[in-house]
């Protein structure tokens, strides 16, 4: 008798954890890709991606349990993840605009116009701002690092502190 209650509630445990039982259930990965001036969208719970350009750019977006978004314009390569509750957007008219947001409540955004590479890269529970040289890159939280390479400005935030070189 005292074996079989160990069994039910060892089993009742490991349920709880979802040891051994059915799983959660999780949206498939969502990727969009636009060129040539067209338009794509997938929400499918929260995961989420939406790519767009111009009849000169290229974007291409993807979102596994997060939003990734891009937007290409005048011939730039636009590129936007979000992962495990991130947020990947990107923006830009020439150049190659990148956004990475990996993690619970991580947003990272890239919006430029002209230029060359720029990227946006935020952790969870951290934010990453690349754009203009007149509105610079902002970098907060744990895990964050943004970079202008044309406008030659770049951040990083760690958990030890925070640099910027504008």
């Amino acid at each position: 008798m005292r074996v079989g209650a160990a069994i039910v509630c060892g089993s009742a445990v490991l349920g709880a954890f979802g040891v051994g039982s059915a799983g959660v259930a999780q949206a498939q990965p969502a990727q969009c890709m636009s060129s040539n001036g067209t338009t794509m969208t997938i929400i499918d719970g929260l995961t989420a991606c939406g790519s767009e350009t111009d009849p000169t750019g290229w974007a291409l977006a993807y979102g596994s349990d997060g939003i990734g978004y891009a937007k290409a314009d005048s011939g730039a390569s636009a590129v936007g993840v979000g992962l495990d509750g991130g947020v990947g957007a990107s923006q830009g008219a020439g150049g190659n605009p990148t956004a990475f947001g990996i993690g619970p409540e991580s947003v990272a955004i890239t919006s430029v116009d002209g230029g060359a590479f720029s990227l946006a890269l935020a952790l969870a529970n951290s934010q990453a701002l690349a754009a203009d040289a007149d509105q610079g890159v902002v970098c907060h939280g744990p895990g964050a690092l943004a970079w202008n390479a044309a406008a030659g400005l770049f951040c990083v935030a760690s958990p030890i502190g925070t640099w910027t070189y504008r």
